[in-house]
């Protein structure tokens, strides 16, 4: 980190899907507040680096969704019910603060690298016929201090 002062930083947690898996939901939980450890050690040296304080953008996330209810949480895919909901958090120099959000259009995981090229000023075309979008709540326009919220 160092050496390369990062504008943008993804971060995709997956342990905890390892976990849920075997059934093991004390592990699941010890695994995320394993990472929310990470997260704040992350964090706190990110700032302590004067070419990366407050010019780091964190793109934080899991691997996918789970389901929801007593033994569905265990699965996740296309007929397991609750999966379809992901989490994801932005926070930086050029990101709103809109915390937890409700209600919004549909986002999607394939929309990650669309808004980690967004925050870097960078259009990103996948090889894939369809093209993802960046989240609709940041679009990156020419500079790196101009966002604007869609």
């Amino acid at each position: 980190m160092s050496n390369a002062h990062p504008r943008a930083l993804f971060v995709g947690h997956g342990e905890t899907d390892t976990w849920a898996h075997a059934g093991r939901y004390d592990l699941v939980l010890q695994s995320a507040h394993h990472f929310e450890q990470f997260v704040e050690q992350l964090w706190e040296t990110m700032q302590q680096m004067p070419e990366c304080r407050d010019q780091t953008t964190f793109i934080l996330t899991a691997d996918h969704g789970r389901g929801s209810g007593l033994v569905e949480w265990k699965d996740h895919g296309a007929e397991t019910k609750g999966s379809e909901n992901i989490w994801i958090a932005v926070t930086g120099p050029d990101t709103p603060a809109l915390y937890e959000r409700g209600n919004q259009a549909d986002v999607t995981h394939a929309q990650i690298a669309a808004t980690v090229a967004a925050f870097l000023g960078k259009d990103f075309v996948p090889r894939c016929r369809r093209l993802h979008r960046p989240f609709p709540m940041y679009y990156k326009l020419r500079s790196r201090r101009e966002t604007r919220v869609v």
